[in-house]
C-alpha cells in the first residue's frame, strides 16, 4: 500500500484582467480539444459568448471599456496529493 497525502489550503489571491481570464479560457486543455473537435471558429465563438455574459453581469457602466481594462481581484484555492510507490 502506498504512502498517501494531502495537503489543502493553498490559497492564490491575484489581480487579473477580463482579457487574461479569456486567454486562460483559451489555453485550457478542455478548450484546446473542442477547437480541434470543433473548429477554431466554434472555439472563438465560445470566447465571445464568455465575454459577452460578463459584460451582461457587470452592466452598463462597463459596455464601452475594453477587456484589458476591466480587472478582477481573483482568487485560487489548490490542493496537492503527494504518494510514494
Amino acid at each position: 500500500m502506498r504512502d498517501l497525502t494531502r495537503e489543502f489550503g493553498f490559497i492564490n489571491h491575484y489581480r487579473t484582467s477580463l482579457q487574461n481570464l479569456a486567454a486562460r479560457l483559451k489555453s485550457s486543455s478542455g478548450f484546446q480539444t473542442y477547437c480541434r473537435l470543433n473548429g477554431e471558429e466554434s472555439g472563438e465563438n465560445i470566447v465571445q459568448d464568455y465575454l459577452t455574459d460578463v459584460y451582461l453581469l457587470l452592466g452598463e457602466n462597463f459596455e464601452e471599456m475594453s477587456p484589458e481594462t476591466i480587472v478582477f481581484d481573483a482568487k485560487e484555492t489548490w490542493f496537492v496529493v503527494m504518494a510514494r510507490k
